[in-house]
This record gives C-alpha cells, sequence and structure tokens, in this order.
C-alpha cells in the first residue's frame, strides 16, 4: 500500500457505502470510519512510502480526500476507533485485512466481508457480542467510548448502552458521574491514609519513639 492508494481507498470506501442501506445511518458512519480506521493503521505500519508523511499524514491526507467532516482530528479517532475495537466485525475482521492488503476491489470486499459478519450476527457465533456493539451502539457513542483507557469500564458502559438505549447526553453524564464517585473515593482514601499516618507519629511521639522538637 502507497499514499495513493490509501487517499482511494478511503474515497472508494466513503462513496460504497454511501450506496448500502443498513439499520441506520449511525451503522454506516460506524462501519465507513473503522474501515477508513483500518486504513489508517495499516498504512503507517506498512506503507511503503509512509516515511514520507510522518507526523504530517492525517493533514496530508484530510487535505486531499476532500470529505466533508473528515478532518485530521476526526481521520485521528477513525484510527483510534479501530485500534480500540480491532474485531468489532467480528470473524470478519480477519478477511477484510488480507482482502484490503491485497487491493482487490473494494466493492467485491466490503460484500464479501459484511456477507460473513451478517452470518455471524444471525449465527449468534462467538462474535455475536461485537456484531450487537455494531447494530445497537452509534457511532457518536463509540467516540465516547475509545476516550476510556480502562478495558473493564468500557466494556461495562458498552452493556449499559446495549440494555439502557442510553443517549448520548446520557453517557456523558454517567461517565462523568462514575469519574467523580472514583476521584472521591481517592481523595478519602488518600485522607484516611494521611490521618492514620498522623496518628501513628502521634501515637509514637506519647510513647517516647519519635522526637517531635526535632527537625528531620
Amino acid at each position: 500500500m502507497d499514499f495513493i492508494h490509501l487517499k482511494n481507498g478511503i474515497i472508494n470506501i466513503h462513496e460504497t457505502l454511501k450506496q448500502r442501506v443498513f439499520k441506520s445511518v449511525n451503522s454506516v458512519l460506524t462501519i465507513r470510519n473503522w474501515l477508513i480506521g483500518f486504513y489508517i493503521v495499516e498504512f503507517q505500519q506498512n506503507g511503503k512510502d509512509r516515511a514520507q508523511y510522518g507526523d504530517n499524514l492525517l493533514e496530508k491526507l484530510a487535505s486531499v480526500i476532500k470529505i466533508k467532516g473528515l478532518t485530521a482530528p476526526e481521520l485521528s479517532r477513525c484510527r483510534q476507533f479501530y485500534q480500540v475495537y480491532p474485531r468489532i466485525l467480528g470473524t470478519a475482521s480477519q478477511e477484510l485485512k488480507e482482502l484490503m492488503i491485497t487491493q482487490k476491489s473494494l466493492d467485491i470486499s466490503i460484500n464479501k466481508i459484511f456477507g460473513t459478519a451478517t452470518q455471524d450476527f444471525q449465527n449468534q457465533s462467538e462474535s455475536y457480542q461485537n456484531m450487537g456493539m455494531l447494530f445497537s451502539i452509534s457511532y457518536s457513542h463509540f467516540v465516547e467510548l475509545i476516550k476510556i483507557t480502562d478495558d473493564m469500564k468500557r466494556k461495562y458502559y458498552e452493556l449499559l448502552i446495549v440494555k439502557t438505549h442510553s443517549s448520548v447526553k446520557e453517557l456523558k453524564r454517567q461517565i462523568a458521574t462514575l469519574s467523580s464517585r472514583v476521584s472521591r473515593a481517592h481523595r478519602i482514601e488518600a485522607d484516611t491514609c494521611f490521618v492514620l499516618q498522623a496518628g501513628l507519629i502521634i501515637y509514637s511521639a506519647k510513647r517516647g519513639q519519635i522526637d517531635l522538637s526535632r527537625k528531620y
């Protein structure tokens, strides 16, 4: 893969998926951005001319693809989305990599990939959970989820969204509330440790084990 293939691949992904009908517009957006993230990661790891672009890759890419909404920061989110959820298409994920890397027809690749992905979803195979997320969680939710670095916490919120159908606004509030509780718990724990340490010092001083007048 070289930069031209990367650019054309992203444009083709965008144009091809615009013509396809999924459960919702958000599913199309999720799939498109995951594929874009895959392309970017693949180029940065194995691209023939990747050294020419370095840290300016996403800015250059955004300027040449000229797709509304796909700015450099958004391309960065696509990359992060793929990195956090590399197997979101279940068993289809590996087939996608093989087909894309060999530069076969994008339309054929997508037909094959989503045929496999849909079959996984219908058969409730081991990739059922990933496919369930794909069709149950909007990309706007994923944008918030990929900010969570703790895998267990992220999994909790994934299940919460699927079970309760939380809006993005509600999700943000829930994450902020939990973070606040955790921070408060950490402060209480730190204060408790301080009190215990102070109590131990005072107790030791009373027993004559520590001279409080001494400057340490």
